[in-house]
């Protein structure tokens, strides 16, 4: 719980959290991150900060926020929430009586194989309704993406919230909706915001469909490997570096995205959790655990993407990412290559 005061959680891990003691629901209180608060009702100086962090395998929500000051959720990752009776939502926020833009924000979150929503909103019918920005946000194969719970809808006759989505991708919903919104008349809730998205309103009740401005399929991620979320930190706590949702330099996902203020490369944002780089450098050959040595030489090969017109050096390292092998050869404008002595193994790892 908070009072007054301002609350960071940064690279904190939960999981595997479950309430099987409650008869009647069990699993409902096995949230991993549970934020409430307990001052007034009005807007003040406390922020609830949360970077970096992860919450799967927990039986209700992956982050249960009932903290309706002002918010700053970035680079979280929530997935396989949602067991027993638990709800299994990725993230859950609800009502807020703040409505000032930039105040109440997530981005470049997460969401992954939880029972329900990747991200949803509750109104509850609060005096105040939502506000929330979600930008550059990332679902996959959750019940819907993003969305309100049914039966807990944005309440459009009680200073109807302001919720805005830009920017978000959600990708293989199991439900029918990749997004869905109701209102207490259960028909759209035109208040939402929502552009440059994967899904767009249909015009009907709250029914979404996918946006036809983007052809989004599985070949636009470079992985759709969810084990790489549980992959382990980095020796200073930060997340680990992962491809799972990157999108490839091909997607028609990459700079279409709309300014939000976030930092973006290229022409304009991409859309999804993953802002791409518009430079990097690849080891195509060999495969990582792949035999390469032919007697005693081992050939490396490397690629550049982005603007290898002004790449002057290629540097070639070892598996510690600190031994300098030496500098490659440049075959191409975009291929590089090193020849190298192998060791006993043989091998790359």
């Amino acid at each position: 719980s908070m009072g007054g005061d301002t609350l960071w959680l940064v690279n904190v891990d939960s999981h595997n959290n479950c309430d099987t003691l409650d008869v009647e629901l069990p699993g409902n209180d096995g949230d991993g991150f549970t934020i409430m608060h307990e001052g007034p009702d009005t807007d003040t100086d406390a922020v609830l900060y949360m970077h970096g962090c992860r919450a799967w395998n927990n039986a209700d929500d992956g982050f249960g926020i009932s903290f309706n000051k002002q918010m700053d959720i970035m680079d979280c990752w929530a997935w396989n929430n949602g067991d027993l009776e638990g709800d299994g939502n990725g993230f859950k926020y609800r009502y807020s009586y703040i409505r000032d833009t930039w105040k109440r924000k997530t981005y470049n979150c997460i969401a992954a194989y939880n029972r329900r929503a990747g991200f949803t909103d509750l109104n509850l019918h609060a005096p105040m309704g939502p506000h929330m920005e979600y930008l550059n946000n990332s679902t996959y194969r959750c019940e819907r993406g993003f969305g309100s719970s049914p039966g807990n809808e944005f309440n459009c006759s009680q200073h109807p919230g302001e919720a805005v989505y830009r920017n978000n991708i959600s990708f293989e919903s199991t439900g029918p909706y990749p997004a869905a919104f109701t209102a207490c008349d259960r028909q759209y809730p035109s208040y939402t915001l929502q552009d440059h998205n994967t899904w767009i309103q249909t015009g009907e009740r709250y029914y979404t469909a996918a946006n036809p401005d983007y052809n989004l399929m599985a070949d636009d991620f470079i992985s759709l490997d969810t084990a790489q979320l549980r992959w382990p930190r980095g020796t200073d706590g930060s997340l680990p570096d992962i491809s799972f949702m990157q999108l490839k330099p091909s997607s028609d996902l990459v700079d279409r995205g709309v300014d939000v203020g976030l930092a973006y490369y290229g022409q304009a944002p991409d859309l999804g959790a993953h802002e791409r780089n518009s430079f990097s450098v690849e080891i195509i050959s060999p495969h990582i655990y792949e035999i390469f040595r032919e007697g005693n030489q081992v050939r490396l090969l490397a690629r550049i993407d982005g603007d290898e017109g002004n790449v002057e050096e290629v540097q070639f390292f070892g598996n510690d990412g600190e031994t300098l092998l030496g500098s490659g050869t440049q075959l191409s404008s975009d291929l590089w290559a090193f020849t190298w002595e192998a060791d006993e193994q043989g091998y790359i790892g």
